[in-house]
């Protein structure tokens, strides 16, 4: 089990890589696959996103994405 600090961390890690998504590029990128197995550790324990199979960017003038529901 991981500390709480260590959880903090990772947190924190992943928020800030999200952040990153959402305001490094000319459009947003929404990471639609929030999970643990989603979630890699490199050689200095920092905390990485993985599987972007599911990421999608947000169109120029739009605020949200519409997602298809399978029926």
């Amino acid at each position: 089990p991981f500390l709480l600090t260590n959880r903090l961390k990772i947190a924190m890690e992943i928020a800030n890589a999200l952040a990153y998504l959402h305001v490094g590029f000319p459009r947003p990128i929404v990471f639609k696959n929030i999970k643990l197995s989603s979630i890699l550790f490199d050689e200095d324990h920092v905390a990485k996103l993985f599987d972007f199979s599911l990421a999608e960017s947000i169109l120029d003038g739009e605020t949200h994405i519409k997602d298809a529901i399978p029926v």
